[in-house]
């Protein structure tokens, strides 16, 4: 089996244990669906790249799989993605190791590397795409296996694209009929036409008020979202995938661009300015109706957890993108 190659925030390790060799992923990044399947095809033998956007501090190769260190009460939730909880004598010194973040509020999950000398540090390498742990592009590939292998890296040139094929695919559940009430968020940013990184996260809204006509539509609790941040504690997570980036939603202006404005203009002080497009607007008139699971079914796009914010930006993304191909009229917002 061939190994895969992985750049992990610098954010998300701690910097002491990361010395050690002992980098870990904190829950509140790891809850999100993106970063769990991702973390599904982490195996031993892969190498793991820490670091920033381009800048790197080491690289090192995975021993194991990843460890769940201390789980929540909702550590089933890990079901499937192929971590396994940490478990006496097996991993023992990781345990020992951790000890000091056992009673942390969010799970950790750790993934035991062995640094690599690579004669050199810090490193720079070919840009890549910000996230907790994602694959590094076909430049980063190249560009470690020349430098594990003592051969130069090389600069890539920059790709000749179409500027509306990046772009980030934007949706909003709300816990009332107010455009502040933001109860979760999904984001697919999207560069030259391939998902590069998906975010997804639960906000509790103002007064952790979930209505029941809203509860009936997407499923989420008040008890799902008490202990979530806050629109702008969550919006410090996910800014760089939505800032200075052209937003694509399904209904852009008559929710997701309204949701967005009102809770950065309430909570954060900022005053929304993007450039948009609306798969709404664009598919309107191709089917019975412009709503996304109609869309989504008659253009052959999979949709199979409608009202989960980040299944839905997926779909507006897969959407976008097949107008973009098919030469459709995208409009603009």
């Amino acid at each position: 089996m061939s190994k895969n190659f992985w750049r992990i925030g610098i954010s998300y390790v701690d910097l002491e244990l990361f010395d050690k060799g002992l980098p870990y992923v904190w829950g509140d990044a790891l809850t999100d669906w993106g970063y769990l399947e991702q973390l599904k095809n982490v195996k031993a033998g892969d190498i793991i790249v820490a670091g920033g956007t381009q800048k790197v501090r080491c690289i090192g190769e995975v021993l194991e799989k990843p460890v769940l260190m201390f789980p929540s009460k909702d550590s089933a939730f890990y079901a499937g993605y192929n971590i396994a909880e940490a478990a006496e004598p097996a991993h023992k010194k990781l345990i020992e190791a951790f000890r000091q973040h056992e009673y942390d509020t969010n799970d950790i999950v750790c993934i035991p590397v062995k640094w690599l000398d690579t004669g050199t540090a810090p490193l720079r390498m070919p840009t890549q795409e910000r996230g907790v742990i994602i694959p590094l592009n076909h430049d980063g590939i190249n560009w470690v296996a020349k430098l594990l292998g003592k051969s130069p890296p090389v600069e890539p040139a920059a790709p000749n694209a179409n500027p509306v094929l990046s772009f980030t695919a934007i949706d909003f559940e709300t816990g009332s009929g107010h455009r502040n009430s933001v109860c979760q968020v999904g984001l697919v940013k999207v560069v030259n036409g391939v998902i590069h990184e998906t975010y997804s996260s639960l906000i509790r809204p103002p007064d952790n008020f979930i209505s029941e006509h809203t509860f009936q539509v997407h499923g989420i609790y008040s008890r799902d979202t008490q202990f979530a941040p806050g629109f702008a504690e969550s919006y410090k997570r996910w800014k760089h995938l939505v800032e200075n980036q052209i937003l694509v939603a399904h209904n852009m202006m008559g929710f997701d661009y309204g949701c967005l404005s009102a809770c950065l203009s309430e909570f954060c002080g900022i005053s929304a300015d993007f450039k948009t497009y609306c798969t709404m607007k664009i598919w309107r008139g191709y089917f019975e109706n412009a709503s996304l699971d109609t869309c989504c079914r008659g253009a052959g796009i999979r949709l199979d957890n409608h009202h989960n914010a980040l299944a839905d930006a997926e779909a507006c993304a897969k959407l976008f993108l097949l107008a973009v191909n098919k030469g459709m009229d995208l409009g603009g917002c």
